[in-house]
């Protein structure tokens, strides 16, 4: 792993909890998807300095550890500037924020609009990379090279045009 930490790179793992897409807003039926992090300082810092552009592989942790898809971050709504607000904003318009607060109270609460780029329908069929990522983990920036090998490790039932 070339990074521990985001720090604004253009590509990267983003950990999220095994249930994190059983939410419409999380998946290709999201307008736009959405990608949360931690209600934290860490959690708004990574969120924050993540470039529009920038593509995660989505990593799902305990008990799956393996992948599930992949992420673009967007600019979604150009009149909103600051793209925290922006992300608070949709997952308010699509009720995702109300419904994990009621489902899910102790998941982030900070939000991102992304755009779906590749998924997997049985995340067990994906690789099982060894990362050593820890509880309160969030994001980590990887190098172009890798984030190639592994996106091309997955056998994706999905993928976006372009």
């Amino acid at each position: 792993m070339a990074r521990t930490r985001a720090n604004g790179g253009m590509f990267g793992i983003k950990l999220v909890g095994a249930t994190h897409f059983d939410l419409p807003a999380f998946g290709r039926e999201g307008n736009p998807s959405l990608m949360n992090f931690p209600d934290s300082a860490e959690g708004k810092r990574c969120a924050s300095i993540v470039p529009i552009g920038h593509k995660s592989l989505v990593y799902l942790m305990a008990p799956i550890k393996r992948f599930w898809g992949v992420v673009e971050y967007i600019k979604w709504n150009h009149a909103i500037d600051n793209v925290l607000e922006e992300g608070r904003r949709a997952a308010v318009d699509q009720n995702a924020r109300a419904i994990m607060e009621v489902l899910y109270p102790h998941f982030a609460r900070v939000w991102r609009c992304v755009r779906i780029v590749a998924t997997i329908k049985d995340p067990m069929q994906a690789p099982t990379p060894d990362f050593g990522f820890k509880e309160g983990d969030v994001m980590f920036d990887i190098e172009p090279q890798e984030y190639l090998e592994m996106f091309n490790e997955v056998p994706w039932s999905w993928r976006a045009e372009g």
